[in-house]
């Protein structure tokens, strides 16, 4: 019979005297581009090394950007896109977006497996999947906590080894993961590739963070011209976009920040009791 399980309980095995691994698992309930707040300025990370001007060889020539903090070299070359393509297509894309959480299509759940302490611990096992099912709103109109997701088995997952947390910050490299995305009233399939992840516990329980990484332009090209409905304008300044704003792994790439927050949730598994 079903029964209610923390995430990964069943996937993550026991510990030796029987027991499963400390699990919190958390969902995304709001998720969002991170935009230019100011001229030159964006929260995200420095993903290539490399602090780049306008115009040098080094980063394709797109000029990093800074955190409001005054740290230089980061790399969000999506950011100036996203107000250029609501200009065309209309649609604003933070909204759409948000949308696709509320509407249950995009529940990105980060489970932490073997956490011991969630303020610190110098190793703790990430998944990254994807659940599906109705989602409950609360009267503040935003995702209630604590919810239940069946496991969306046909969706690809990630898995970072050893991630850690220190004063409740938590910091992962090297991961993938696919984003599914309502734009112009269609979904795109983006890819995010050599991730970086990072995530604060707050008082009230819930997660706050940033994600990044790079997307293959001629993926979101391909994507966009495979939409139906939109107006031809719109491949075309897409495919400008990318010529001029890749900046990651030998210009193939453009990089994009999200932001989001996490509340806790559940899993369905299987089991007998």
């Amino acid at each position: 019979m079903r029964r209610l399980l923390p995430a990964l309980l069943l996937l993550a095995g026991c510990a030796a005297d029987g027991q499963p691994p400390d699990t919190e698992a958390v969902v995304m309930s709001r998720l969002g581009f991170v935009m230019e707040t100011d001229e030159g300025v964006s929260d995200g990370f420095d993903l290539d090394g490399i602090v780049t001007a306008q115009g040098d060889p080094s980063g394709c020539g797109v000029a990093d950007f800074t955190t409001p903090d005054g740290v230089p070299g980061v790399d969000n070359s999506f950011a100036p896109i996203v107000p250029a393509l609501e200009a065309v297509g209309g649609d604003a894309l933070p909204q759409l977006v948000q949308n696709s959480i509320y509407d249950g299509e995009l529940l990105i759940v980060v489970e932490m497996v073997g956490l011991d302490d969630p303020m610190n611990d110098d190793c703790v096992d990430l998944h990254l999947s994807r659940g599906t099912g109705g989602v409950a709103i609360g009267t503040d109109g935003e995702l209630l906590p604590g919810q239940t997701f069946e496991r969306d088995l046909e969706q690809p997952d990630s898995w970072v080894e050893c991630a850690s947390v220190s004063n409740g910050v938590l910091h992962a490299t090297d991961f993938g993961m696919r984003l599914p995305l309502n734009v112009f009233d269609e979904f795109i399939d983006l890819t995010l590739v050599d991730g970086l992840l990072e995530m604060e516990l707050q008082d009230d329980g819930s997660w706050q963070g940033l994600f990044a990484g790079g997307v293959d332009t001629a993926e979101v090209s391909a994507n966009v011209h495979s939409l139906d409905g939109i107006d031809d304008e719109i491949p075309v300044l897409v495919d400008t976009i990318m010529d001029v704003r890749a900046d990651l792994e030998g210009c193939s790439r453009i990089s994009v920040t999200f932001e989001f927050t996490a509340l806790s949730a559940f899993f369905y598994e299987d089991a007998a009791e």
